[in-house]
């Protein structure tokens, strides 16, 4: 395995147990048995390799998704298989790098969703209009879940569930038509 991947992995299995704040290059560096020099060979510190695992995070099967609601599940899905480093990562400073990969996923793919005719079939400026919207709306839901300091991974997912619902069948919709109004 590449230097990178094993920092990548170390790190995921350490926020596992600790958090963030714990964990500091030289634990790091034992874990992946290199020398902190190799380290800081490839990252100025542990903010950018986290920046760097979220670059390379894929959220499976999103691509498929056809509607708001599976969007939003395939998003919580990905969540589910990464709670420990996701929740990590929210009780830290590099909560924003989360955001911003939550965020970019989720408009990129309600932008694609948005021109859909059975999803509005919006013109590129109202699409864009909406993504932007529906994805900082779904961003902000996803932070305000982790940040709860009680949250499972079984109260995460009913919650988000029941977001995916209430964000399919109003918000969306709702979404929609101002898009349409504002850009008349």
């Amino acid at each position: 395995m590449r230097t990178n991947g094993k920092f990548k992995d170390a790190l995921k299995e350490m926020m596992e147990q600790m958090s963030l704040d714990q964990i500091n290059v030289t634990s790091l560096c034992q874990k992946c048995k290199v020398h902190r020099q190799t380290f800081y060979y490839h990252y100025r510190n542990i903010y950018d390799l986290i920046g760097e695992i979220f670059l390379d995070e894929r959220i499976p099967d999103l691509d498929r998704a056809k509607d708001p609601k599976n969007a939003i599940l395939k998003l919580v899905g990905y969540a589910k298989n990464h709670f420990a480093f996701l929740k990590a990562t929210y009780g830290s400073s590099a909560h924003d790098i989360a955001d911003s990969f939550v965020l970019s996923k989720m408009m990129t793919k309600f932008l694609e969703i948005a021109v859909l005719p059975e999803q509005g079939g919006l013109n590129k400026k109202e699409a864009r209009i909406l993504a932007r919207r529906m994805g900082s709306i779904v961003e902000d839901e996803f932070r305000f879940v982790f940040r709860d300091l009680d949250v499972t991974p079984l109260r995460f997912e009913k919650r988000m569930r029941k977001f995916a619902n209430l964000a399919n069948d109003k918000l969306y919709p709702a979404l929609v038509a101002m898009a349409k109004e504002e850009h008349d």
